[in-house]
């Protein structure tokens, strides 16, 4: 017997309710090698069908005496797969196509073989193997419609939890299904793009290009590929690459198309920050090595012995370096006015470090450009005071203070770099480069002023600086990612291959300051 609800049974079902028609037919099939169950009534053999079964045989006495209404529902209720084999042994003479039930039967029962006895035992058992085979290919249909089906759910399962929108087409190119995130990301209903309904998302100046590329796969079967702007629901329009692929049959012939538009707007974004950073750093790069090479040239220029030059065109390089650090630490957004600062007065800490620059204002955020040209001014202005000021002695202290006013509605920054306990300084006799690139120099750099006074207890520098002019680096290039006009000009170039330098900016030589005799 089978056991409960198998669900690949191929015993056969025998209703005869009368005479020895059971018993014979149970012996014929089971010397045949064919399980068998013997049921009493209609009622029975419906209670056996719902354990399994590969076959009913039945005969025709059976179904006139009662009512096989019942039958012929659980008949009609079977699965699309399933059309179970059921066998009438109709009664003697007159042949079947004189028996007025076949019709009758047929209809009501569906997949029904008549067998008019008498019989002999092989036509029975023939019967039933034929009845069986046939029952073993509706099973195999079944598993196949199971494994159709689970493979369906695990791929929309997939379709419907992948941030993708994806879509199926037929293969003249209408599209019959899409998947959640094609509705969530468009804000269509079901249904409104299926067809050709797709085109009303797309960007009218790139559909044409789009259609025409799409009807070039549709004849050919090659796969399509090509990246486009999709408008979604909040009306913007955000670039997607489009993949779509063939299905095919057995055949090689095109069932369907399958298709994915991928979101590349991070991409997109990705790669022209990309192309702004690698734009940004060749003009850095240059205008940097203008610079060292306008501080070479200006710092050879001095009437000094070679080893002084040597050590001030190291020391200006130095300060342009540890300028640069601050920046790349904060990714080139600019830099804090006290860690400049400390930079130009870590050299001179006291042996028992202490500071001898001493620092007082608030925190105080610099663009890329100021900070670059204060922190070469304040090595300018320490050096300085090392060979000739208040840093020159052990008694000497520095001041340097700064605060932040508006004038005329904008944010103004105001340093003043005060020296005393030096030894007693005046104006120098003449204005060294160093002085005329602090005053002049730095103050373009800086849109403001510089003031350098020289009373007798010291050096006082004075430096006012916008703090509210668009952000750029050091060198005119601004820091919003966009090229500069100089970094793609074909200006002049010397034979170095750098921009001539007719007035440099940004750093200063030494003021000239001098004690008094």
């Amino acid at each position: 017997m089978s056991g409960p609800h198998d669900q690949t049974s191929e015993r056969a079902l025998i209703l005869a309710p009368w005479g020895r028609d059971a018993r014979v037919a149970a012996t014929i099939l089971k010397d045949a090698g064919i399980a068998n169950a013997i049921c009493a009534d209609l009622a029975a053999l419906l209670g056996e069908l719902a354990d399994g079964a590969g076959l009913a045989i039945i005969v025709e006495e059976a179904l006139h005496n009662q009512d096989y209404a019942d039958l012929a529902r659980w008949v009609d209720a079977q699965p699309t797969w399933s059309d179970l084999p059921i066998v009438i042994l109709a009664q003697r003479g007159g042949g079947l196509e004189r028996n007025p039930a076949v019709d009758r039967f047929t209809r009501a029962l569906g997949n029904v073989t008549f067998l008019e006895r008498p019989f002999h035992p092989t036509t029975l058992v023939s019967v039933a193997h034929t009845a069986l085979r046939g029952r073993r290919r509706q099973y195999d249909a079944r598993q196949r419609m199971e494994e159709i089906r689970s493979a369906e759910e695990r791929f929309r399962t997939l379709a419907e939890n992948i941030p993708t929108l994806c879509w199926m087409a037929a293969p003249d190119g209408g599209i019959f299904w899409f998947n959640s995130r094609w509705y969530e990301y468009t804000g269509a209903t079901p249904g409104e793009h299926e067809g050709w309904g797709w085109e009303q998302v797309h960007d009218p100046a790139v559909l044409p290009q789009v259609l025409e590329r799409w009807r070039r796969s549709l004849d050919t079967g090659e796969p399509f590929e090509m990246t486009f702007p999709l408008r979604g629901a909040d009306g913007e329009f955000r670039p997607f690459l489009t993949q779509v692929v063939p299905l095919r049959d057995a055949k090689g012939r095109i069932v369907r198309w399958f298709g994915t538009n991928t979101n590349v707007s991070r991409e997109h974004r990705d790669r022209e920050r990309l192309r702004l950073m690698v734009n940004e750093l060749n003009h850095r790069v240059k205008n940097t090595l203008a610079t060292i090479q306008a501080i070479a040239r200006l710092t050879l220029r001095a009437d000094e012995n070679p080893e002084l030059v040597r050590e001030n065109l190291t020391a200006r390089i130095v300060a342009l370096s540890q300028a640069h650090d601050v920046l790349t630490d904060a990714q080139w957004s600019g830099a804090n006015l006290r860690e400049i600062a400390a930079l130009a007065g870590g050299p001179f800490a006291l042996a028992d470090g202490g500071a001898r620059i001493r620092l007082n204002g608030p925190a105080t955020r610099l663009p890329p450009k100021t900070a670059i040209a204060i922190a070469l001014a304040f090595h300018e202005l320490a050096t300085n005071a090392a060979k000739y000021g208040a840093l020159s002695v052990d008694a000497g202290r520095i001041e340097l203070s700064w605060k932040e006013y508006l004038e005329e509605g904008r944010r103004t920054l105001r340093i003043v770099w005060r020296e005393t306990g030096g030894p007693p300084v005046k104006a120098p006799g003449r204005t060294g480069f160093g002085t005329r690139l602090i005053q002049r120099g730095l103050a373009a750099d800086l849109n403001g002023r510089v003031e350098i006074a020289y009373p007798p207890e010291g050096v006082v520098c004075t430096i006012e600086a916008a703090l509210d002019e668009p952000d750029a680096d050091a060198f005119g290039f601004p820091t919003s990612g966009e090229p500069s006009p100089r970094s793609e000009g074909a200006d002049e170039r010397n034979a170095a291959g750098m921009r001539p330098i007719e007035e440099p900016r940004s750093f200063s030589p030494s003021l000239g300051a001098r004690p008094t005799a």
